[in-house]
């Protein structure tokens, strides 16, 4: 797992010359805020800034390449007794 990552926006104008979709990313929400990231833009979507996250390399994010729907997290988590 990753304690840290980047969020993925849109670029103005979504398309280049060539056609292919421009992402711009984002280190926090901040910086997202400032750089007019579209929609809403929750905090949840950044890591807690300043603080590590419990377990978290126990979790696997997965990002969709083929259609237009959002990530997701997946963890495998054990009972305890």
């Amino acid at each position: 797992g990753s304690n840290r990552w980047r969020v993925a926006d849109f670029a103005e104008g979504d398309k280049g010359d060539d056609e292919e979709v421009k992402i711009r990313f984002f280190d926090t929400h901040a910086q997202a805020v400032e750089g007019g990231m579209r929609g809403d833009t929750p905090r949840s979507l950044w890591p807690p800034e300043g603080g590590e996250i419990k377990g978290i390399e126990n979790c696997a994010r997965f990002l969709p390449n083929d259609n237009d729907t959002g990530g997701f997290f997946v963890a495998i988590l054990r009972k305890v007794r």
